[in-house]
């Protein structure tokens, strides 16, 4: 289905609490009957490679300065380690921790609004990210420059979006929030061409694989689908099966899929069609992760892990 800009005007509300819910759902994945943000922290693990042999050593806590903190992408060098972060004393902010010291720092000083989901743009120069506004309710893509300290919105502010990832220079693919649990996938030109609907029900990872140019991200049925979207034709197939409930997974540089599942890291064999287990953190602190990120030199990985029910 493809609609006209002009014409694509989306359900805003009114109640203030029932917005301020739907944006824990989007941004912690935890149910509408909640009002409270979950207890996240982060885990840091090496990752050890002895003459082609992977394995993972022992992790450790990351020192953040909130009770929340998700979404964790590294910096194109590896130096460094994004996230976002929420306390008692401040909405969500996105940080930096320097992975040499482990220091961390505000990366983004946005007073009154919350940010969130932050990703490099493809000229990976400069970065991106959604805000939601200081009316708690409009949600807007921005673009960030570093060394400025200056942000641009992408996206009109009738777009309520959740999640996106790049299509290329020209376009997104945006998770956008239509009402109660109703959610939309659309590819979203930046210049001049038209909204297209993609899907209905994706969840909330987007990434566009390096290796091949498509765009993958999970279908939410009855049962999770692995989706892969060409840009060419524009048309969303079935890739694979996701491991029962399991939504959160990652693309890392060099092309592999992982994600987790009760404790253990699982990576997709597509020869096989099947995910294979290629690491068990069961029985460590960090057992009860759900989102991910690898680093592209490939010596840390980062685990986001819950503390009581999963978010």
């Amino acid at each position: 289905m493809t609609i006209h800009f002009a014409n694509f005007r989306l359900i805003l509300f009114t109640n203030m609490h029932t917005y301020f819910t739907l944006f824990l759902q989007l941004f912690a994945g935890i149910c509408l009957a909640q009002t409270t943000v979950p207890k996240t922290d982060i885990y840091l693990i090496p990752i050890l490679n002895d003459k082609g042999v992977i394995t993972y050593g022992d992790g450790f806590k990351l020192n953040t300065p909130g009770h929340y903190n998700n979404q964790p992408i590294f910096s194109t060098n590896s130096k460094s380690l994004y996230f976002s972060c929420i306390s008692d004393s401040f909405k969500a902010e996105i940080f930096e921790c320097e992975l040499k010291k482990f220091e961390v720092t505000r990366f983004i000083n946005a007073p009154g609004t919350a940010e969130y989901s932050l990703q490099y743009t493809p000229d990976l120069k400069n970065f991106s990210f959604v805000r939601v506004e200081g009316d708690d309710k409009t949600q807007t893509l921005y673009r960030y420059n570093p060394k400025s300290k200056e942000s641009k919105a992408l996206t009109a502010k009738d777009l309520q979006v959740g999640y996106y990832c790049w299509n290329n220079p020209q376009s997104l693919m945006l998770f956008l929030l239509r009402g109660e649990k109703e959610f939309e996938l659309i590819r979203y030109p930046l210049d001049v061409g038209e909204i297209k609907i993609i899907d209905q029900k994706p969840g909330r990872c987007l990434w566009r694989n390096p290796q091949d140019g498509n765009i993958y991200y999970v279908r939410k049925n009855s049962a999770y689908t692995l989706m892969q979207y060409n840009p060419a034709n524009e048309l969303p197939g079935e890739f694979e099966k996701m491991p029962e409930g399991t939504e959160d997974f990652i693309i890392t540089s060099s092309g592999a899929f992982m994600c987790g599942k009760e404790g253990k890291l699982l990576q997709l064999d597509i020869t096989q069609g099947s995910w294979k287990e290629i690491a068990d953190f069961s029985n460590k602190p960090y057992a009860n992760f759900y989102r991910l990120a690898a680093s592209p030199d490939g010596q840390w990985l980062a685990l986001i892990v819950y503390q009581n029910e999963k978010p």
